[in-house]
């Protein structure tokens, strides 16, 4: 995580040798050619890129590593550049008289990075109804619309991508349509209309989308509402497409007869039609994928790359041949039925079969980590044996990463039999030789953990291990406690939008203090496994999401869980752990609109609360006014108000952080923050009043809500003097925690401060690190065995134990991959 880049705003290199100088005329600046090269329509350029290189003075950076992208590093290089063109680049560069000189000792100089999917300047912040313009869903087809024309040059969100050395993105319209209209390539420059930011002569893209998006919006408004029903909606466009050429074809060439009337969504149509506009689809499923390749060939065209892709493993051999690219996340799956089968390694099986990988971000805050996500994928595949090539390299030190670490042991990935279950919890396990981080205390180097009876019997470097201990050797390696994570909902959640997989909210309740999700979960869920493998060993299911908070006021009651056990009561840590409640923006509809009603309805409650501890008997008698909660709301609010339950306010606003901490004060109450977005502004002020925080380090898009967002928040909250510990709010995505962790350090944590915050932290926060949180004698044994820094994508997990037992780093994610390894598949 920890690294220093300069990125050019350029899409590519040339060649150039290790040694000596590789030079090219310095062109001046010229206007544009048209988006597109070739005018076949006969009606000539539309809407043309006025994009003009400026006239700059040369820049020449040296002595930095400089990775061109094409496949040479130069060590010690050099790069000059003039009027936004590169000039020179070689070990040997000499600088102009009126040359700014950069000193690049110890960085890296790449090509600017590419987004092949974006949708900045069209879903822009902060995010209202105002900047929703990616998806013209008012026709299942709509291939007349073009995003420029929904692109907002000053949507904040684009510095934020410049600073993640994104230079260049492909800004398409949404997925809610069959045929969603014309993407654009766009050089992200200051400018006031997107044309100024056109690519001179990149083609026009076409945005399909296959499956669940477009049969969920127009399945109750005409339909489609059916793939077979998405797949006759294509057939249909493309047949009328096919008609408005051939016409305007026959009137190109002999201009005979009346000019055809224009059709705007045929005119884009017939433009795929003759190769010159490139179709982009957004596609989950392989078989999906190979309905639309079966459609291209019916009509003609060719598909130039499939968008998120996630199952693209599973037909890698047919995509090499085919020709079409995919464009895909390193490890984002999970958030809805066809995006459940995604691995790790679906780049890298990819790459290995010969098709075309590219990392995209299809988000604002993805955008910003390209390049670890880049990294993430290059490693999950030489973790898992695939050979990676190409640009591995420039991956690998974009990210800053050390070189990549063994795997874990084969012989730990086997699935013990459940009779096996006590005898490994009973077992003495000893883990020696590796550098233990018990947090509580510093670091031990060659070291070992003595694990007896799900326990940790001892930590140091002069543990006697009894004779019959299984013994693991980690030499080398680095031993911490398992991760803890304070949000999500873990095993209350399976699929986000299949709402009957959802157990973690009491709809219709805004009030919903006795709501204990504890008997909600599922210990079956799949997303336990392939979270737990990633060193992540207990979490706090929460009645709610911290991502995307409800209307709710009061959310209900949280549990602290392990990772582990056939049924609820063997996962539980601690329930209740909290009571949760809103006060941010979401939640002002519980105050009538208005935060103000928000916190007035709060303080009513918590009065009520106080009146019915005192006359419970006149309250059942009805002999007291109506109070506003119910009997069983407000029992539950009791132990809140004697400060036994702790109250997790999720507030961003400073405002809200301000009103949290008051009411807070006024009742004397347990109180933690979560989101607190803009709690760096006040450090000071929470510290002093002693409230935890729950902060999430990858977060800096701005809202109504947290216009003040940055990714240093929690470094900043630290730095004062605040109690922080961190969270993962994506349910599915828990294995990032401990990227959120490695973001943390890199925008100003200290590295212990960032393993503090969470381990131990977050047990001291939720009451339990006398058992959970540090590697001690005594402490539950949930221990993760690691190949290196926990914080790096090179590091792998090699043991997870939570309570003694060795987890098998199996998962349905390890399973696919197994499968899907070789083409065709072993069924």
């Amino acid at each position: 995580m920890r690294f220093s880049l300069i990125a050019l705003g350029l899409l590519a290199t040339g060649g150039c040798a290790s040694a000596g100088a590789r030079t090219t005329a310095a062109a001046p600046p010229a206007a544009s050619a048209p988006a597109v090269a070739q005018d076949t329509t006969g009606i000539g350029p539309q809407y043309p890129s006025t994009y003009k290189r400026h006239a700059n003075p040369p820049v020449l950076i040296r002595n930095a590593t400089i990775m061109t992208a094409a496949g040479q590093e130069i060590q010690g290089g050099s790069i000059l550049f003039r009027d936004g063109r590169i000039v020179a680049v070689g070990t040997n560069v000499n600088a102009p008289s009126d040359a700014t000189v950069v000193d690049g000792t110890g960085k890296w100089v790449t090509p600017g990075v590419i987004d092949v999917h974006s949708h900045l300047g069209v879903y822009a912040a902060p995010g209202t109804f105002a900047e929703s313009d990616g998806n013209e869903a008012t026709n299942p087809v709509t291939a007349e619309v073009w995003a420029e024309h929904s692109f907002w040059p000053q949507d904040p969100q684009i510095p934020l991508a410049i600073a993640g050395g994104v230079t260049t993105i492909q800004a398409l319209p949404g997925s809610a349509n069959l045929i969603g209209g014309r993407s654009a390539v766009l050089k992200l420059i200051p400018a006031r209309s997107v044309q100024e930011m056109k690519f001179p002569g990149a083609h026009y893209g076409l945005k399909m989308a296959c499956g669940e998006n477009p049969k969920r919006t127009y399945g109750n408004r005409g339909g489609p509402s059916t793939r077979m029903g998405n797949m006759a909606g294509y057939r249909a466009a493309f047949i009328g497409a096919q008609a408005y050429r051939q016409r305007w074809d026959k009137w190109n060439k002999d201009h005979q007869g009346d000019r055809p009337e224009r059709n705007l969504r045929n005119e884009t149509l017939a433009e795929v039609l003759r190769g010159n506009i490139y179709v982009q689809n957004h596609c989950y499923r392989a078989d999906e994928m190979m309905q639309m390749l079966d459609l291209a060939h019916e009509f003609g065209f060719k598909i130039r790359a499939f968008h998120h892709a996630v199952e693209a493993y599973k037909i890698a051999d047919v995509l090499a041949r085919e020709g079409t690219a995919s464009a895909v996340w390193a490890d984002w799956w999970g958030f809805k039925e066809e995006a459940m089968d995604g691995i790790h390694e679906n780049a890298a099986l990819l790459q290995q079969a010969g098709a075309r990988a590219d990392i995209h971000s299809d988000d604002a805050g993805g955008i910003q980590r390209l390049n670890q996500e880049a990294a993430k994928a290059m490693y999950a595949g030489r973790r898992a044996g695939i050979p990676i090539t190409g640009r591995a390299g420039l991956q690998r030190r974009l990210a800053g990463l050390r070189s990549e670490r063994s795997g874990a042991p084969t012989e730990n990935r086997l699935q013990p039999g459940a009779a096996m279950i006590a005898f490994l919890l009973a077992q003495t396990i000893a883990i020696t030789g590796g550098t233990v981080y018990p947090v509580s205390g510093p670091k031990i180097n060659n070291a070992t953990v003595l694990i007896r009876d799900g326990r940790i019997a001892a930590v140091g470097t002069n543990v006697a291990v009894p004779a019959g201990a299984t013994s693991i050797d980690a030499s080398g390696k680095w031993v911490t406690p398992g991760l803890i994570d304070g949000a999500g909902q873990m095993g209350l959640r399976e699929i986000q939008v299949v709402q009957g997989t959802n157990e973690y909210t009491q709809r219709g309740n805004d009030v919903a203090a006795a709501f204990n999700v504890l008997e909600g979960l599922n210990p079956a869920s799949t997303l336990i496994a392939v979270n737990r493998i990633e060193g992540v060993t207990t979490t706090l299911a929460v009645p709610g999401s911290f991502a995307l908070p409800g209307e709710s006021m009061i959310w209900g009651q949280a549990a602290l869980i392990d990772l582990d056990g056939a049924t609820i009561e063997a996962m539980r840590v601690k329930s209740p752990a909290a009571m949760v409640a809103g006060l941010s923006e979401a939640a002002k509809d519980a105050g009538g609109g208005s935060r103000a009603g928000v916190t007035a309805r709060l303080r009513r409650l918590l009065d009520d609360a106080r009146e019915y501890a005192t006359r419970r008997a006149d309250y059942r008698r009805r002999q007291i006014e109506d109070l506003s909660a119910s009997a069983a709301d407000l029992e539950a609010l009791q132990p809140v108000l004697r400060g036994e339950l702790p109250l997790i306010v999720v507030a961003n606003r400073r405002s809200d952080i301000e009103t949290a901490l008051r009411i807070g004060r006024e009742y004397r109450l347990k109180l933690i923050l979560a989101g607190a977005a803009e709690g760096w502004m006040i450090p000071g002020e929470i510290a002093a009043a002693g409230v935890p925080v729950l902060v999430e380090p990858l977060d800096n898009i701005p809202s109504y809500d947290a216009l003040g967002i940055r990714y240093e928040n929690a470094a900043l909250l630290a730095k004062g003097g605040a109690k922080v510990a961190l969270m993962e709010t994506t349910t599915e995505n828990t294995r990032d925690l401990r990227q959120q962790a490695g973001n943390a350090v890199a925008n100003g944590m200290t590295w212990e401060q960032a393993l503090r915050a969470v381990t131990l932290t977050p047990a001291e926060i939720f009451g339990v690190a006398g058992q959970y949180g540090s590697l001690d004698a005594g402490k539950v044994a949930n221990v993760v065995v690691w190949s290196g820094d926990p914080f790096e994508f090179s590091t792998g997990v090699e043991h997870v134990f939570i309570r003694g037992r060795d987890i098998p780093l199996r998962s349905r994610q390890t399973e696919l991959l197994e499968r899907y390894r070789t083409l065709p598949p072993k069924y």
